[in-house]
Protein backbone atom coordinates (compact mmCIF):
# COMPACT_ATOMS: atom_id res chain seq x y z
CA UNK A 1 0.00 0.00 0.00
CA UNK A 2 2.65 2.53 1.05
CA UNK A 3 4.77 1.62 -1.97
CA UNK A 4 1.91 2.63 -4.28
CA UNK A 5 1.53 5.90 -2.38
CA UNK A 6 5.30 6.46 -2.69
CA UNK A 7 5.14 6.02 -6.45
CA UNK A 8 2.14 8.32 -6.81
CA UNK A 9 3.62 11.13 -4.70
CA UNK A 10 7.09 10.80 -6.22
CA UNK A 11 5.65 10.87 -9.76
CA UNK A 12 3.66 14.05 -9.11
CA UNK A 13 6.54 15.84 -7.36
CA UNK A 14 9.06 14.77 -10.02
CA UNK A 15 6.89 16.23 -12.79
CA UNK A 16 6.04 19.44 -10.93
CA UNK A 17 9.63 20.14 -9.86
CA UNK A 18 11.34 19.13 -13.12
CA UNK A 19 11.74 22.78 -14.28
CA UNK A 20 13.26 23.71 -10.90
CA UNK A 21 15.69 20.78 -11.02
CA UNK A 22 16.72 21.64 -14.59
CA UNK A 23 17.27 25.34 -13.85
CA UNK A 24 19.18 24.58 -10.65
CA UNK A 25 21.22 21.94 -12.45
CA UNK A 26 22.16 24.38 -15.22
CA UNK A 27 23.28 26.94 -12.61
CA UNK A 28 25.43 24.29 -10.93
CA UNK A 29 26.94 23.34 -14.30
CA UNK A 30 27.61 26.93 -15.37
CA UNK A 31 29.22 27.81 -12.03
CA UNK A 32 32.23 25.52 -12.33
CA UNK A 33 31.66 23.28 -15.34
CA UNK A 34 31.22 20.19 -13.20
CA UNK A 35 28.35 17.69 -13.29
CA UNK A 36 24.83 18.78 -12.33
CA UNK A 37 24.27 15.80 -10.08
CA UNK A 38 26.12 14.21 -7.19
CA UNK A 39 25.85 10.45 -6.83
CA UNK A 40 26.98 8.68 -3.71
CA UNK A 41 26.79 5.03 -2.75
CA UNK A 42 24.43 4.36 0.15
CA UNK A 43 23.13 1.13 1.62
CA UNK A 44 19.47 0.33 1.12
CA UNK A 45 17.00 -2.41 1.98
CA UNK A 46 18.73 -5.72 2.56
CA UNK A 47 22.11 -3.99 2.66
CA UNK A 48 22.24 -3.57 -1.11
CA UNK A 49 24.15 -0.58 -2.42
CA UNK A 50 22.54 2.06 -4.61
CA UNK A 51 23.47 5.50 -5.88
CA UNK A 52 21.74 8.32 -4.03
CA UNK A 53 21.13 11.25 -6.41
CA UNK A 54 21.33 14.90 -5.38
CA UNK A 55 21.91 18.19 -7.13
CA UNK A 56 25.61 18.83 -6.60
CA UNK A 57 26.20 21.40 -3.87
CA UNK A 58 29.94 20.88 -3.36
CA UNK A 59 33.01 21.59 -5.42
CA UNK A 60 34.09 19.08 -8.03
CA UNK A 61 37.25 18.33 -6.04
CA UNK A 62 35.11 17.25 -3.08
CA UNK A 63 37.21 15.11 -0.75
CA UNK A 64 36.96 14.59 2.97
CA UNK A 65 34.41 13.39 5.50
CA UNK A 66 31.08 11.99 4.32
CA UNK A 67 29.29 14.40 6.64
CA UNK A 68 28.93 18.13 6.01
CA UNK A 69 28.91 20.99 8.50
CA UNK A 70 27.44 24.44 7.92
CA UNK A 71 30.84 26.07 7.45
CA UNK A 72 32.23 23.34 5.16
CA UNK A 73 34.52 25.01 2.63
CA UNK A 74 33.55 22.40 0.01
CA UNK A 75 30.05 23.88 -0.36
CA UNK A 76 29.74 26.16 -3.39
CA UNK A 77 27.86 29.50 -3.27
CA UNK A 78 25.04 27.99 -5.32
CA UNK A 79 25.19 24.85 -3.22
CA UNK A 80 24.61 26.89 -0.08
CA UNK A 81 21.24 28.05 -1.42
CA UNK A 82 20.33 24.63 -2.76
CA UNK A 83 20.90 23.17 0.70
CA UNK A 84 19.07 25.96 2.48
CA UNK A 85 15.96 25.50 0.32
CA UNK A 86 16.38 21.69 0.24
CA UNK A 87 16.40 21.79 -3.57
CA UNK A 88 19.44 19.52 -3.67
CA UNK A 89 17.22 16.72 -2.31
CA UNK A 90 14.66 16.81 -5.15
CA UNK A 91 16.38 14.21 -7.41
CA UNK A 92 15.89 11.64 -4.65
CA UNK A 93 12.29 11.31 -5.79
CA UNK A 94 13.78 9.51 -8.80
CA UNK A 95 15.41 7.11 -6.33
CA UNK A 96 11.91 6.50 -4.98
CA UNK A 97 10.56 5.75 -8.47
CA UNK A 98 13.48 3.39 -9.11
CA UNK A 99 12.61 1.47 -5.94
CA UNK A 100 15.76 2.38 -4.03
CA UNK A 101 13.96 4.53 -1.49
CA UNK A 102 10.63 5.36 0.09
CA UNK A 103 9.46 8.89 0.85
CA UNK A 104 9.32 8.11 4.58
CA UNK A 105 12.02 5.87 6.03
CA UNK A 106 15.39 5.91 7.76
CA UNK A 107 17.91 8.07 5.94
CA UNK A 108 20.33 5.86 3.99
CA UNK A 109 23.89 5.90 5.24
CA UNK A 110 27.27 5.33 3.62
CA UNK A 111 28.88 1.95 4.24
CA UNK A 112 31.57 3.46 6.48
CA UNK A 113 29.07 4.50 9.14
CA UNK A 114 26.90 1.40 8.80
CA UNK A 115 29.92 -0.77 9.59
CA UNK A 116 30.48 1.10 12.87
CA UNK A 117 27.10 -0.03 14.23
CA UNK A 118 26.34 -3.22 12.25
CA UNK A 119 23.87 -4.82 14.67
CA UNK A 120 21.83 -1.62 15.03
CA UNK A 121 21.77 -1.01 11.28
CA UNK A 122 20.73 -4.59 10.56
CA UNK A 123 17.31 -3.72 11.95
CA UNK A 124 17.05 -0.59 9.81
CA UNK A 125 18.26 -2.32 6.66
CA UNK A 126 15.17 -4.53 6.72
CA UNK A 127 13.30 -1.46 5.52
CA UNK A 128 13.53 0.73 2.43
CA UNK A 129 15.39 3.97 3.31
CA UNK A 130 13.57 7.27 2.97
CA UNK A 131 13.86 10.89 1.93
CA UNK A 132 12.52 12.03 5.29
CA UNK A 133 12.01 10.63 8.77
CA UNK A 134 11.36 11.73 12.33
CA UNK A 135 15.12 11.77 12.91
CA UNK A 136 15.61 13.98 9.84
CA UNK A 137 13.06 16.42 11.22
CA UNK A 138 14.58 16.38 14.71
CA UNK A 139 18.08 17.01 13.38
CA UNK A 140 17.15 19.44 10.62
CA UNK A 141 19.91 21.78 11.88
CA UNK A 142 22.53 19.03 11.89
CA UNK A 143 24.96 21.08 9.81
CA UNK A 144 24.92 23.88 12.37
CA UNK A 145 25.37 21.41 15.25
CA UNK A 146 28.38 19.85 13.55
CA UNK A 147 29.88 23.25 12.77
CA UNK A 148 30.16 23.92 16.52
CA UNK A 149 32.16 20.76 17.22
CA UNK A 150 35.93 20.52 17.40
CA UNK A 151 35.80 17.16 15.63
CA UNK A 152 32.57 17.11 13.62
CA UNK A 153 32.86 13.59 12.27
CA UNK A 154 33.65 12.04 15.65
CA UNK A 155 30.72 13.88 17.21
CA UNK A 156 28.49 12.58 14.44
CA UNK A 157 29.66 9.01 15.05
CA UNK A 158 29.51 9.13 18.85
CA UNK A 159 26.45 11.31 19.48
CA UNK A 160 24.23 12.10 16.49
CA UNK A 161 24.33 8.80 14.62
CA UNK A 162 23.32 6.58 17.58
CA UNK A 163 20.39 8.87 18.37
CA UNK A 164 19.29 8.95 14.72
CA UNK A 165 19.47 5.15 14.58
CA UNK A 166 17.36 4.92 17.75
CA UNK A 167 14.72 7.31 16.40
CA UNK A 168 14.60 5.70 12.95
CA UNK A 169 14.33 2.20 14.43
CA UNK A 170 11.42 3.24 16.62
CA UNK A 171 9.77 4.94 13.65
CA UNK A 172 9.95 2.00 11.21
CA UNK A 173 8.78 -0.47 13.85
CA UNK A 174 5.65 1.61 14.52
CA UNK A 175 5.04 3.18 11.11
CA UNK A 176 1.35 3.51 10.29
CA UNK A 177 -0.36 5.23 7.38
CA UNK A 178 -1.39 8.22 9.55
CA UNK A 179 2.19 8.56 10.85
CA UNK A 180 3.54 8.26 7.28
CA UNK A 181 1.41 11.18 6.10
CA UNK A 182 2.09 13.08 9.32
CA UNK A 183 5.84 12.96 8.70
CA UNK A 184 5.34 14.09 5.10
CA UNK A 185 3.20 17.01 6.29
CA UNK A 186 5.73 18.04 8.94
CA UNK A 187 8.50 17.88 6.34
CA UNK A 188 6.53 20.01 3.86
CA UNK A 189 5.78 22.62 6.53
CA UNK A 190 9.43 22.68 7.56
CA UNK A 191 10.60 23.23 3.97
CA UNK A 192 7.99 25.94 3.37
CA UNK A 193 8.98 27.65 6.62
CA UNK A 194 12.63 27.75 5.56
CA UNK A 195 11.74 28.98 2.08
CA UNK A 196 9.65 31.88 3.40
CA UNK A 197 11.90 32.81 6.32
Amino acid sequence: MLRLVDILIASVISVLTLPVVLIAGILVKVHDGGPMFFRQERLGKGGGAFKLIKLRSMSVANKGAAITSANDSRITPIGKWLRLLKLDELPQFYNVLLGHMSIVGPRPEVRKYVEIYPSRFNRLLKHRPGITSEASLAFRHENEILARQENAEQYYIDVLLPEKIRMDTEMVEHLTIPKYFGIIMKTALQVLNVSTA
